[in-house]
């Protein structure tokens, strides 16, 4: 008998209230990921692959709301989950990759604050020890680059690409 599915996504739909009214954006999206597997939602500009990822991680805008299926992670439903249950996976055992990395980070905040923000929100070190653990995220797996002693990269900074990457 096969493994179930880490991830199981059924009859997603999702809709959005406009000033013209209610849109309905997404109709009954249905796919899965087994484990080790890798998945890529591709599709036109529009065509609600961003709103399928936001659904079932519970970022979708406030405009938005889920109005039906299921998106069951590792056996737990995030749709159905609390806010409290749902950030226990979110970043940790689930996320998302952005379109365009780069624009995920914010130009005037230095990179490695950023990651300190991922690090106390998931890792599991203590507040002092977050931008450690950030820079040395943010240096891990760029070969070709020595990170400066005490410089925090800016995104502007070929280090900031690598670590968007």
């Amino acid at each position: 008998m096969s493994e179930p599915p880490l991830l199981y996504v059924e009859d997603l739909s999702v809709e959005f209230k406009t000033r013209d009214g209610v849109v309905r954006v997404l109709d009954s999206v249905s796919f899965d990921v087994r484990r080790g597997e890798t998945v890529g939602i591709v599709g036109e500009s529009g065509s609600g692959k961003s709103v399928t990822a936001f659904s079932i991680l519970g970022i979708l805008a406030p405009s938005a709301r889920v109005t039906g299926g299921r998106a069951l992670f590792d056996g737990v439903d995030l749709l159905a989950a609390s806010e409290k249950e749902r950030s226990r996976y979110r970043g940790r055992e689930i996320s998302v990759v952005f379109q365009n990395a780069r624009t995920a980070l914010n130009p005037i905040r230095p990179v490695g604050r950023q990651l300190a923000d991922v690090v106390l929100r998931h890792g599991k070190v203590p507040r002092a020890r977050a931008s450690a653990t950030a820079s040395w995220s943010s240096w891990r797996g760029c070969r070709s680059l020595t990170p400066p002693g005490g410089i925090t990269p800016t995104p502007s900074s070929s280090r900031a690409a690598c670590a968007s990457a």
